[in-house]
């Protein structure tokens, strides 16, 4: 529907709509149908219509995108670069998620000293905008950061304002992933019963949300340390 729209707009000479356009098949194919290939080629199409119309804002949120996307494929170096071009531009909002960004790309890479600094940043950067659905994804990310840095303990206090700060503005999915990984960690040391009340309710908002099929919560279910959800692996 979007690259029809996209389509549409070239045609009529709408150079702000087709990369509009654009922008949005790259979001919906990196964040939603794990099609990073397809968020590549149309955030780099968006990138450019950016450029030439000298929106530095727009081409900021491109960029984060083609980091996002290129972090997925393992291309991490080409990752960096993007993320570091979206920094360089410096608008505080886009600022916040290009740092969430930055920090997955060094925990991917084991660096989790500068993981956890990029969503320390990104944490005060949303609360300096008011963005509170941005705090959550934060929050959430500091836990993640602390967990695969084998620090569980520094790691459930994150998790739990991150869970709590979703539930508050009803991000449904992001209240799924941090309550996911606060399993996790409860499970790392030794919290058995509450790390399965933790992943029974991620399973619930999930499968309530359609990230995850009924075959697939039958499955996890069965499971007694279930296998992470393939949406939460690409966004953590």
């Amino acid at each position: 529907m979007r690259e029809a729209a996209a389509e549409v707009a070239r045609r009529l000479g709408d150079r702000h709509g087709e990369a509009f356009a654009l922008q949005d098949v790259a979001w919906i194919s990196v964040s939603i149908t794990g099609q990073p290939e397809r968020g590549i080629a149309c955030g780099r199409a968006a990138l450019d219509l950016w450029r030439e119309l000298d929106e530095p804002r727009n081409a900021q949120a491109c960029l984060n995108i083609l980091g996002y996307a290129l972090r997925q494929l393992g291309r991490l170096d080409e990752a960096l670069e993007c993320l570091e071009e979206a920094s360089s531009i410096g608008r505080r909002y886009g600022l916040a998620s290009t740092e969430n960004h930055l920090g997955l790309v060094h925990q991917r890479l084991r660096r989790f000293g500068e993981a956890i600094g990029c969503r320390e940043r990104a944490l005060a950067l949303n609360r300096e905008v008011g963005d509170r659905s941005g705090e959550s994804v934060a929050l959430a990310n500091l836990g993640w950061a602390w967990s695969r840095a084998g620090e569980p303990d520094q790691a459930v206090g994150w998790f739990q304002r991150g869970a709590s700060k979703a539930h508050d503005t009803g991000d449904r999915y992001q209240e799924a992933e941090a309550l996911w990984g606060l399993g996790e960690v409860h499970h790392l040391v030794g919290n058995h019963d509450q790390a399965r009340a933790c992943w029974h309710r991620s399973i619930t908002i999930l499968r309530e949300i359609g990230a995850i099929t009924g075959d697939h919560v039958a499955r996890l279910l069965r499971q007694p340390v279930p296998d992470t959800p393939e949406i939460i692996l690409r966004n953590t």
